[in-house]
């Protein structure tokens, strides 16, 4: 009986056939039943492994048999060490069809619905054996990588770390394969595997690896899954050895520490972050957060359109991100940045995406800096005052909605909530570098677009401004700060609330009153 406990089965294993390729008539048979049963070798290599080629055969040596007896508590699989012992590819990468046969009838045994788990679990140990040196390989064939994540979520702790002390070092290769993101995510969510390990090898490598179709997914999966300080080393690839000169010994660099220091340095810094994002900047990696985190941090420091060639970049590409927090954050500040040009691309894409903005938390704010940052105020007014009349009855009762036409006639006044004011003054150091004059001017005249539309509104049903607080509060802004003859508007109201019966009582709410 051998000695290693790797080919020790307490129970009879359920029958399954691996045919070999080079003789399909042979067969090994191991399963249960009243008689005895044998192992039948494979097939003897003819080939000769001089001067240690690489061209060795994946075929079996020897021919030596071992009894199985059914019904014994212990159950030896002699030659089945010397099979998994002889099985070899000629290359790690490139698995020959006689392994994968091999792999494929190995993994039969997991849809037996009549083995037992202990059955199953030396099973996976037997499997692992064969495939433990073609693990590189086997992510290039969908099939031999389903079995391998299949060996990895059933094995125990020792085939995990096995697996795992393997592939290391091979992660920017893995990178690049087909099966590589989802090899990355089951590794990265493993508990017991220290994802450090996984994340480091693609310090110095991300910019690379972006350029990459498949490579720039694992970065973006490596990029979320990091860590604070490692989403920092990841991100400072793109600042380029210039930034490295000044960091003063910081083990963790970061732009802010030297960006205020030297306007020299600070430039060189962005003309080389300018390069490498360019480099990488396509339609479908800027949908991934690392790219948009840098271009936030680059139009954060950069001066105020020195650099428009990254927005004339992404003009097209604004609208699909524009669902996320992060993806706003870069919209504003592209609009800012922009030239006129860029600002009628991205407005023609996003226009059918204003009444939803408007009624969004982060969404608001884009629209407000539309309102400060594009000078053409024509251009506004078709891409986006004509979507909020369409929709001015819903803006206008949420709570964001609002707080947008509060700003069209106000502009930045204290009726605005609190939170946008906050959130808005966070980009006012680009906005300062701006013409105010031009910006209150423009302002100016927007209220004056929007005022008749909004009068007109309230003549024609002043119910719909007594709908909860959002409505109520519109209502004194318009007639207190709208351009025009408001006398005809409050006569409305009068004669609406005369006549309104004594019963429903519109004037018992607080914001009504």
């Amino acid at each position: 009986m051998s000695s290693k406990r790797n080919f020790i089965v307490e129970e009879p294993e359920p029958s399954f056939n691996i045919n070999c390729a080079d003789n399909p008539t042979k067969k090994i048979k191991m399963g249960q039943g009243d008689k005895t049963q044998t192992v039948k070798s494979i097939v003897a290599s003819n080939s000769t492994n001089s001067n240690h080629s690489n061209q060795q055969s994946c075929a079996v040596h020897s021919t030596t048999t071992s009894t199985i007896v059914a019904g014994s508590s212990k159950l030896e699989i002699g030659n089945f060490e010397k099979i998994m012992r002889n099985i070899e590819c000629v290359k790690q990468r490139n698995l020959r069809p006689e392994l994968l046969n091999t792999l494929y009838k190995l993994a039969e045994s997991f849809n037996d619905p009549v083995i037992k788990w202990k059955q199953q679990r030396d099973a996976v140990n037997n499997l692992y054996l064969v495939m433990k040196d073609h693990l590189l390989g086997m992510l290039h064939d969908q099939k031999a990588f389903d079995i391998l994540v299949n060996v990895f979520h059933r094995g125990r702790a020792p085939i995990k770390k096995s697996i795992f002390a393997r592939l290391e070092g091979n992660f920017l290769e893995i990178a690049k394969a087909d099966n590589g993101k989802r090899l990355i995510e089951i590794l990265l969510k493993e508990p017991k595997l220290k994802k450090t390990k996984v994340i480091r090898d693609f310090f110095g490598n991300a910019i690379e690896l972006l350029k990459d179709d498949l490579g720039s997914h694992v970065v973006e999966t490596i990029y979320v899954n990091s860590t604070s300080e490692q989403k920092t080393l990841l991100i400072s690839e793109f600042y380029g050895s210039e930034f490295g000169n000044h960091h003063n010994g910081r083990s963790i660099l970061k732009l802010d520490d030297i960006a205020d220091q030297n306007a020299f340095q600070r430039s060189e810094i962005l003309r080389v972050m300018s390069r490498n994002i360019l480099g990488c900047l396509n339609e479908k990696t800027f949908k991934h957060t690392i790219i948009q985190d840098i271009i936030i941090e680059y139009l954060t420091y950069v001066q105020f359109r020195e650099d428009q060639e990254i927005t004339a970049r992404i003009n097209r590409f604004v609208a699909p991100i524009l669902h996320t927090q992060k993806g706003i954050h870069v919209a504003r500040l592209c609009f800012y940045h922009a030239r006129e040009k860029d600002h009628r691309i991205m407005l023609k894409s996003i226009r059918s995406k204003v009444p939803s903005l408007c009624k969004n938390q982060y969404g608001h704010l884009l629209i407000i800096n539309i309102f400060e940052s594009v000078k053409s105020i024509d251009l506004i007014r078709k891409m986006v005052i004509t979507e909020i009349i369409r929709n001015l009855q819903n803006i206008m009762e949420n709570d964001y909605g609002s707080a947008c036409l509060v700003h069209l006639l106000t502009g930045r006044s204290t009726l605005l909530p609190q939170e946008s004011m906050k959130a808005l003054s966070s980009m006012d150091h680009i906005r300062s570098q701006a013409s105010q004059q031009e910006v209150e001017e423009k302002m100016t005249k927007l209220a004056r677009r929007m005022s008749p539309t909004l009068l007109q509104y309230i003549c024609k049903d002043p119910a719909k401004f007594f709908v909860n607080q959002n409505t109520g509060m519109l209502l004194c802004v318009i007639l207190l700060y709208a351009n025009g003859n408001s006398a005809k508007a409050v006569n409305e109201l009068i004669e609406f609330i005369r006549n309104t019966p004594p019963q429903e009582n519109i004037m018992l709410s607080p914001y009504n009153r």
